[in-house]
């Protein structure tokens, strides 16, 4: 924890000094602070993990998946500008109920990784949009249960294409081997952090990994 606190405070410094944000000149500072030699690329940039010199590996690595979710929300926007959808989480309740077929709003928000109310909201715009139709439930009227319309399955195949193609793109830098060596890796982690995001009481996870 001391060690992130410690490069948030340099970042700060960084910015009041240069007014900059810029990653690659905060790790050009960073090197300049420490006394340390530069590493050049090929190309002459700084290497961006010399700048994470004074972190942890743990927070090295988390930088690095923030910046990655960062360049996800931008391409994503990028990707969507000609679909009704406006983010991965709205992606993810499609799929739901593609899958599902007539699930109830509360077996679509029990899916997706997403904040109930802002599912919500999704499911609303989506409904409006003409991608979803909604209806009673028969045994409990107080329940609603989404399905989708044509136009949503229609949308179900476009967005399954340009799912594919994002997927590509975004691992367009890895040969196939870096591609397989990185599966298990992702998939371990996703195994660990669904396990404790499904527990209703996340008292003890703030406590344990001192959140």
């Amino acid at each position: 924890m001391e060690s992130i606190i410690d490069l948030l405070t340099k970042f700060k410094h960084f910015g009041d000094q240069t007014h900059s944000m810029d990653h690659r000149e905060f790790a050009r500072w960073l090197l300049r602070d420490s006394n340390e030699p530069i590493e050049q690329q090929a190309e002459g940039e700084v290497r961006l993990e010399k700048a994470l010199i004074p972190a942890s590996i743990d927070v090295q690595v988390s930088y690095f998946l923030a910046r990655l979710s960062s360049f996800l929300d931008a391409w994503v926007k990028l990707s969507y500008r000609d679909v009704p959808l406006v983010s991965i989480a709205d992606f993810s309740i499609l799929k739901t109920v593609e899958e599902l077929k007539n699930p109830t709003k509360k077996d679509i928000l029990a899916r997706v990784i997403i904040e109930p109310s802002t599912g919500i909201e999704s499911i609303k715009r989506l409904t409006k949009r003409g991608i979803f139709k909604e209806y009673n439930d028969q045994e409990d009227r107080r329940l609603k249960r989404v399905q989708l319309t044509a136009k949503g399955s229609d949308l179900c195949a476009t967005m399954n294409r340009k799912m594919t193609n994002l997927g590509h793109f975004l691992l367009s830098a890895l040969d196939e081997q870096e591609k397989r060596a990185l599966f298990p890796i992702l998939n371990k982690l996703n195994n660990f952090h669904q396990e404790l995001y499904d527990l209703e009481d996340r008292t003890d996870i703030k406590k344990t990994y001192n959140l």
